[in-house]
């Protein structure tokens, strides 16, 4: 089995070096990649008309992270780790008080 790690995928895709000499820039934009795990993950799956993005009437899975996105080093975004999740309008996951997230 393999673990799915957005915040990993996140910080690989912006931090993303060349393969090769000469090549050109293939790290992406961070909201590109944001899109990318949300809304287009939607559409691939085909649930882009109930998920994939915070509007009225969407189903919302929300993961609330430990800092700024937009403002950490990409290359720390994987240390970033969750604070509060919320699936279905539920709270399903509170970081213990004190534990850094």
């Amino acid at each position: 089995m393999v673990r799915v790690e957005p915040l990993v995928g996140i910080s690989a895709a912006l931090t993303r070096e060349p393969f090769h000499p000469g090549v050109p820039d293939q790290r992406v934009p961070l909201m590109q990649v944001l899109e990318s795990f949300t809304w287009h993950s939607a559409f691939a799956g085909h649930m882009d008309d109930r998920t994939g993005r915070i509007c009225t009437g969407m189903l919302a899975d929300l993961v609330i992270l430990g800092g700024v996105i937009s403002a950490t080093d990409p290359k720390e975004i994987r240390g970033l780790g969750p604070v509060m999740t919320n699936c279905d309008g539920q709270i399903t996951f509170e970081a213990a008080p004190g534990s850094g997230a």
